[in-house]
C-alpha cells in the first residue's frame, strides 16, 4: 500500500479485522518501561521458546497485529520467510496505557477468532492485568474466551 501511495511508507499501521489501524505514536513512558521489564523476563523464563516484541503475527488474511509480546514456537530460521501465524502463538500480551479499550474489545475478539489461547492485557494505567484464556467455543466462528482480572 505504501508502493502505491496509500499509505507513508514510514506510516506505522497495524491490520486488524480487516481494518487498517493507525498505531499510537510515540509510546507512553508507562507503556515503554513495561516492554522494557516484561520482554527480558519472559525471553528468560521460556528457553524452548521465541519471545518477540512489537513485531507481527499472521492471524488470517484480514489481520496482521504487533502485538507487544507474543511468545511463538521456536523456528529454525527464525521466520525468514514469513511471519509467525496464529497457529505458532502460545502467549500474546498487550500492554495497555491509552489503548484498553481496543485492547479488551477488538483484540481480544479478534485473537479469539484466530484461534489464541491465551491473551494478555496489562493495563499500566489501573496496574491492573487482564487474562483471556480459552474455552470451549460456543459457536465455531468465535471461541469464547474466559477473562480473569488480577490486581497488582
Amino acid at each position: 500500500m505504501a508502493v502505491v501511495g496509500i499509505l507513508r511508507l514510514d506510516e506505522k499501521v497495524e491490520l486488524i479485522a480487516g481494518q487498517i489501524l493507525s498505531k499510537m505514536s510515540p509510546q507512553g513512558s508507562l507503556h515503554a518501561a513495561a516492554i522494557r521489564r516484561a520482554y527480558p523476563l519472559f525471553s528468560q523464563c521460556l528457553k524452548q521458546v521465541l519471545v518477540q516484541k512489537q513485531l507481527p503475527v499472521i492471524l488470517n488474511n484480514f489481520s496482521e497485529p504487533e502485538p507487544d509480546i507474543a511468545v511463538v514456537k521456536a523456528e529454525p530460521l527464525d521466520y525468514d520467510d514469513c511471519h509467525p501465524t496464529a497457529e505458532d502463538v502460545y502467549l500474546i500480551v498487550e500492554i495497555a496505557d491509552s489503548t484498553l479499550n481496543s485492547d479488551l474489545e477488538v483484540k481480544a475478539k479478534e485473537y479469539a477468532r484466530s484461534g489464541i489461547e491465551d491473551y494478555w492485557v496489562l493495563d499500566v494505567n489501573h496496574r491492573q492485568l487482564y487474562v483471556y484464556r480459552q474455552l470451549t467455543p460456543i459457536i465455531p466462528a468465535l471461541p469464547a474466551l474466559s477473562k480473569i482480572l488480577i490486581w497488582m
